[in-house]
């Protein structure tokens, strides 16, 4: 009970081709999916979100880190930049209550976020951040 039986030889040779192709293709759609599974997504543990205060409180603390660090930018007037430059030194609008508003506001929008999503990985990403950006307070100092 040859499946073949009936074709000519050329017929053979599609569907040899065809049986090749589909092999090569369901191959390839294991390779795609073991490529997903075990290289892009690997498994990790779990990593469990606590609430540590309700959303609405860490909300409401993103919102005020956020519009601080705004009013922190407008007082900065035109002495905003990208880049570490002595413009001159500002001790208006939110510079006159702390060397670093931008910053603090930055910092407190962070903790509404991570009190509200608490996790040793937002912990983990957040600390590094900061970190990051301790960095860049050092390099505005020498400025």
């Amino acid at each position: 009970a040859d499946p073949a039986a009936g074709f000519s030889r050329t017929d053979r040779r599609i569907l040899g081709f065809c049986k090749i192709a589909e092999a090569t293709r369901l191959a390839s759609r294991r390779g795609v999916l073991f490529y997903r599974r075990h290289v892009l997504l690997p498994r990790l543990p779990t990593d469990r979100q606590y609430h540590l205060i309700p959303e609405w409180a860490g909300g409401g603390i993103q919102i005020v880190g956020i519009a601080w660090h705004l009013f922190a930018k407008l007082s900065l007037g035109r002495s905003f930049g990208l880049l570490p430059a002595n413009r001159g030194v500002v001790s208006s609008g939110a510079y006159r209550f702390m060397r670093h508003p931008i910053y603090a506001g930055y910092l407190l929008s962070e903790i509404g976020f991570l009190l509200t999503n608490f996790s040793t990985r937002n912990l983990v990403m957040i600390g590094t951040w900061m970190l990051l950006q301790i960095g860049r307070i050092v390099l505005e100092e020498r400025v």
